[in-house]
This record gives structure tokens, sequence and C-alpha cells, in this order.
């Protein structure tokens, strides 16, 4: 990144940010039900069956019990490996500048573009696609690369000083906005806030604030994969896990979570009493379109 000042009133901040994280996940020690199922019908490799043939009731820690044959273990065994890659790259340019003095302070803005590109790539070999493994949960091949664009600007405006009831008054206001490569939506958010520090020893503050989170590469996924969570049936009244398990399916069509916020708060530091502060804070949060995967 670079940043300076070009002069008094104008500084920049210019950043260039990468970053990869892979991850590779292997499921051990599970059983290929193919060969199991050659080793039951007779149908194996010579070498697997008969006196070499799989126990499942031999109990290592049992004496007199023969432990089982290494040969035939690696070759019942089957561990599928599922490969991640998650990328991500920003670009953020930022010009900070000092326009006017008013008459309670100097006012202070900043505009700024950010570019964020986001690469996700998930490889399952082909026994996890097929869930060869006897316990282990089919999962699909799936990439996604996606986009975000924004403009954002902020000000904070002095409005009062060393006037009765307000020391320092202060308006702050903030607006961004989005383009998403992978939403229809292009959501703007705005932020604006007062602060009085009323007095040497009391402080309130103001705000109002809007919010979204994008669903993730994840949650838009449209292929399907099986898990096993416990679920509840109030039939039962019981919590159980089902047999068959569930089917979790992304939605393409997702759109943002918004918010909304009210804060109201106040800071009391009185001198008279050498480091102590007492803080209150109200706050109303609204929040729309929630995204969860909910296997109930």
């Amino acid at each position: 990144g670079l940043k300076g000042d070009i002069n008094d009133r104008l500084s920049y901040d210019v950043s260039w940010y990468w970053n990869r994280n892979e991850q590779l996940d292997t499921e051990r020690n599970g059983v290929n039900r193919d060969r199991l199922r050659q080793m039951l019908q007779g149908t194996a490799p010579a070498q697997f069956l008969g006196a070499n043939s799989w126990n499942p009731f031999a109990n290592f820690f049992d004496s007199g019990v023969n432990s089982q044959n290494q040969a035939t273990l690696d070759w019942l065994k089957l561990e599928p490996r599922t490969f991640r890659d998650f990328t991500t790259e920003v670009f953020n340019a930022q010009l900070k500048f000092k326009p006017f003095d008013a008459p309670a302070g100097t006012v202070e803005t900043i505009v700024g573009v950010e570019n964020r590109n986001e690469r996700f790539k998930r490889t399952p070999d082909l026994a996890k696609q097929q869930a060869a493994g006897s316990g282990w949960n089919a999962i699909s091949a799936f990439s996604q690369d996606f986009s975000i664009r924004s403009i954002f600007a902020e000000a904070v405006v002095p409005l009062l000083k060393d006037v009765p009831f307000a020391r320092n008054l202060a308006l702050g206001l903030a607006a961004r906005r989005e383009e998403f490569s992978h939403l229809p939506d292009e959501p703007t958010i705005l932020r604006a806030y007062l602060r009085n520090q009323v007095n040497r020893d009391l402080t309130l503050r103001l705000a109002y604030s809007e919010g979204y989170t994008a669903p993730t590469p994840g949650a838009l996924d449209p292929s399907s994969a099986q898990a096993f969570p416990n679920v509840y049936m109030p039939w039962l009244n019981a919590t159980d896990q089902t047999a068959q398990g569930v089917l979790l399916v992304g939605n393409a069509n997702l759109k943002p979570t918004e918010s909304k916020s009210i804060n109201f708060g106040a800071v009391w530091s009185p001198r008279a009493v050498k480091g102590l502060s007492v803080q209150l804070d109200f706050y109303s949060i609204e929040q729309t379109n929630i995204i969860v995967q909910d296997p109930q």
C-alpha cells in the first residue's frame, strides 16, 4: 500500500491485498463398500479371502483372538479427499480532505472505491462424490467466482463548540453502495450520528445505521450435500438422527441479509472520581432476509 499527504488538507491511502487459503480434508479409515461386498460374496482376490478375510467382531484388545490382517485392512480402507481453494483479492483507494473550516471546527471528508474478488473452488475426489466409503456422505464439485464493487463517502461536520450544553457537537454522515456480480440487487446503506460532549463529564451519542450481509458461495450452491444432524420430532417430543439424513441445498436466488439499527448512548466520567466511567446504551436492531440453513 501507499499513503501520504498531498498538502495540509488532502491525503491519500491506496492498498492492494491478496490472500489464498488451500484446505485438504481427508476422511480417515472409511470402508470401501464395493470391496467389502466382494469379500462377503467371495469374489475378492484370493489373498483377501478365507483366513485373511475381515472379521468385524475381532477386537485388538481381546486375548485369544487373531488381530486383523493388515494387508486386508489396507485393501478395504477408503479415505476420500476433498480439496478447497479460497482466494480473496481487494483493491482499496481513499481520498481524505478537509474542504473548509466551519465556526465549530474543520469539516473532514473521505471518499473511496473498493473492488473485491472472491474465488472458491471445491474438488472432491471420485470416491467422495459417489459416497463410495461406508459412513461418508457424498459431496459434489463446485466453484464460483464473484466480485463486489463499492463506492463510499463519509463526512464529519462540527456543529457547535464551547456553548452551553454543547462543548463539542458533531454530525457524521456516511453512505456506501455496492454492486455484486452474482446478485441482482445493488444495495446502498446509510449511517448518520450525532455526538455531543455536553461538558467535561458527560458525552451523549445518537446513531442510525443500515447494514447487509451478502450470501456466501456455499449458501448459493444449488447442489446438495447429505448430512445427519439431530432433528426434533414434535409428534414424539424427541430429538433423534434421521435414518436417511437430510439434504442441505443452497439457493442461487438468495438476497443479502439487511438490517437497520438505532443506538443511543451516554458516557459519564466524573472528574471528581478518578478512574470512574459509567456507560449506558440503548439499541434496537431489525433484520430481514436472514440466511439460515436449518435441517429442521
